[in-house]
This record gives C-alpha cells, sequence and structure tokens, in this order.
C-alpha cells in the first residue's frame, strides 16, 4: 500500500506531464495566428504613389551650398567669401558683403536691389540710366527741364525722324543695361543654373551693343551711290552690316561655351569684346577709301568721347581699381594699424559694392549716352553728302 507522500509525488508527475509549458504554449500560439493569416490575410494599407503629397526636395546637393545658405539664415543675412562656395566667388579682391538667396525666395531676390551688399553699386550704376532713359521714352520733352545736366532722349526730336538704325540701337542699349541689372541681381542667387544663365545673359546684351553700335557708323556714314539710286546706301555697306550680324551671333553663342564664363579666362572674355570692337576699322577704313581722310576724321570725332569713357573704364576693370590696393595694403602692410585701417575702408566700400565694376558701369552708361548723342549730327553727316 502506497503511503500518502508518495501519492502526492505520482499526482504532481502527472499534472507535470499533461500541463504545457509556457514555450510550447508560446508555439502553440504563433501557430495559431499564422494559420489565422493564411485563411484571413490582413487588410493591406499601402497607398499608391500618386496619392501621396510630393514633398519638397533640395534644389542643391552640394554641402557647400546647404552650408552657405545655413550661414545666411536662408538668404536673409550677408556671409563672406570663406563661406561662399566657389561657384559664387567672382573676384579674389570681394570678401565680405555677399548675397546668399535662395531662389524660393524671389521676393527677397528683387528687394535685394534696394539694400546694401557688394553688388548694390553695380546694380544702381546701370538701373539709373535705364530708369532715365526709359522715362524718355514716355516724356522725352520733359528731360530737358527735369535734369539738372544736358541729356538726350532715346527717342530725340533732334533726328529728323525714327529709323531702324536708331531704333536697334535704343534696344542694344536697353538689353545692355536691363541684362546687367538683372546678372548683379542674380548672383546672389543661391541656384547655380540660374546664376549662370544670367552672367550669360548680360554677356549677350554686351554684345548686342557693341554689334548695334557700329552698325550706325555704317549706316549713318555710308552716303547712297549714284550708280545706284534704289540702294538707301552705299553697296560696301552691306557686308559691313553682315558682319556687325556676325558679331552679334558670335557674342550670342560665345557665352554659352563653358569656358567663357570662368573667372581664369576673364581677359579671354574682355580680349573677345575687344576684338568685337575693333571689328569697326573695316567700316572707318571704308570710309576713308570711298570718301577721304575728312570722312574718316568727322567720323573719329564723333565716337571718340565713347571708345575714351569706354576705355577707360576697361582699365578700371581688368585692373581692378582701386580694390586691389586695399586689399594688397591690408595684407602686406607690416604697420599694424595701417593694415587695420586699409582693412576696414575695404569693408566698406564691399557693403556697397564700391569697386572697379561699379565704375566700369558709370563709364559704360556714359559711353551709352555720348553715342547717342553723336547719333543726329552723325546721321545729318550722311544727309549733306547725299544731297551734294
Amino acid at each position: 500500500m502506497a503511503t500518502q507522500p508518495s501519492r502526492r509525488y505520482r499526482t504532481r508527475r502527472r499534472l507535470a506531464v499533461s500541463s504545457p509549458s509556457p514555450a510550447s504554449s508560446l508555439i502553440a500560439l504563433v501557430g495559431i495566428l499564422s494559420a489565422l493569416r493564411q485563411r484571413m490575410p490582413l487588410p493591406s494599407f499601402s497607398l499608391p504613389v500618386s496619392s501621396l503629397p510630393s514633398l519638397p526636395t533640395k534644389v542643391e546637393e552640394d554641402p557647400a551650398v546647404v552650408t552657405a545658405l545655413l550661414a545666411s539664415s536662408n538668404g536673409s543675412d550677408l556671409i563672406t567669401a570663406s563661406t561662399l562656395p566657389p561657384a559664387w566667388q567672382h573676384s579674389p579682391y570681394t570678401l565680405t558683403s555677399y548675397r546668399f538667396i535662395p531662389l524660393s525666395r524671389p521676393g527677397k531676390l528683387v528687394g535685394s536691389i534696394f539694400e546694401a551688399h557688394n553688388e548694390f553699386l553695380n546694380i544702381q550704376t546701370h538701373l539709373a540710366p535705364l530708369l532715365l532713359f526709359l522715362f524718355s521714352l514716355v516724356f522725352p520733352s520733359a528731360m530737358s527741364t527735369l535734369l539738372p545736366f544736358p541729356f538726350t532722349p532715346l527717342n530725340s526730336a533732334s533726328t529728323t525722324k525714327a529709323d531702324v538704325t536708331s531704333t536697334l540701337f535704343t534696344l542694344a542699349a536697353m538689353l545692355c543695361l536691363g541684362s546687367s541689372v538683372i546678372w548683379h541681381t542674380m548672383s546672389g542667387c543661391a541656384h547655380q543654373k540660374t546664376m549662370r544663365m544670367c552672367a550669360r545673359v548680360d554677356y549677350v546684351g554686351i554684345g548686342w551693343l557693341i554689334s548695334a553700335s557700329i552698325s550706325t557708323i555704317i549706316s549713318y556714314s555710308y552716303a547712297p551711290s549714284a550708280a545706284y539710286p534704289d540702294l538707301s546706301m552705299h553697296p560696301a555697306a552691306y557686308p559691313l552690316l553682315a558682319l556687325c550680324l556676325i558679331t552679334a551671333v558670335m557674342g550670342t553663342v560665345f557665352p554659352f561655351m563653358k569656358w567663357f564664363d570662368r573667372y581664369e579666362n576673364r581677359l579671354l572674355r574682355l580680349t573677345f569684346f575687344l576684338s568685337l570692337v575693333a571689328s569697326a576699322v573695316l567700316p572707318i577704313a571704308g570710309l576713308g577709301f570711298l570718301y577721304g581722310r575728312d570722312a574718316v576724321s568727322g567720323i573719329l570725332e564723333h565716337i571718340t568721347p565713347t571708345l575714351t569713357s569706354c576705355g577707360l573704364g576697361v582699365i578700371f576693370y581688368a585692373l581692378h581699381i582701386p580694390e586691389r590696393f586695399f586689399l594688397s595694403g591690408s595684407a602686406h602692410d607690416h604697420h599694424h594699424t595701417h593694415a587695420k585701417s586699409m582693412a576696414k575702408w575695404a569693408e566698406r566700400m564691399e557693403s556697397v559694392g564700391f569697386g572697379s565694376h561699379a565704375i566700369w558701369h558709370l563709364f559704360i552708361a556714359l559711353g551709352i549716352a555720348q553715342w547717342r548723342a553723336a547719333l543726329p549730327a552723325m546721321r545729318e553727316g550722311v544727309v549733306l553728302r547725299a544731297l551734294s
């Protein structure tokens, strides 16, 4: 007969064998859920891609661009050249007061036209004459009474009638000034493709102004020939005008080549535009051949003021005068006080963009005004020769 303890032992053993362990219970639960999922698949909550809202993407992937945007507080603050990505560094002599405004803030970009930064005077020196010429188109008679200095409107009353030559020069002058304003405004845009496109448009404006200016020499100086009464100009004028068109096309195509906009090719770019100016030698030499030295002297008398102004501007532009002296003086001067003073003046100049480029702009605007003032006399000379 079994004792009482032995009965309790056998009972616990039988319960232990018949009761499932926690591990086996978990395995069984997983098996049940798997079976249920196969018989009744869970509903899918995935949405088609087209129904999802579009997420904003980065305009620029370059880490240097992201760093510059952070430094500029997304375009609200000015930054230094050390923070600016290399593609935006257009002058080694300008170290401060750079804008870096994202393309997503067009209002800020346009508003920066009237804010202090290192492109401020570069913008204003061409915006002011552009507005002046636009105003003269609407109120031509008011310009002579409102301004304290002599001014020849784009549609001057001194010409007998509006002609194609005058109109083309007007459009080219407006294009040059307007494209310059656009470029110097958008040079602070943080979108590289847009920034470079505006730079190229600026070059196109320069090329067309040069070609249009030379075309006025041809149109107004090559008098009609008695041998060709049906022609409005001497036959030699037409291939020369075709050359002007070719140079204008070159001035449109070359700026869109990759090498053209690089800073290291700056002198090469300047040489290209000077070669366009040099093409004026052909029509002037032709005047001497057809009409003698007096015709050459007459045309040079009209265009020399413009050539002088633009030549002086090129000297300032090419040699980086005056900023090169302030920067080099502060960097190499061993006298600490003087070096600090030079650096302070350089920073003041950069804060509004007073430098070689702004000075060059002033000479260009002056040259446009001088050329425009000479057009009536050039045209009158053609009429006098035709009647003689």
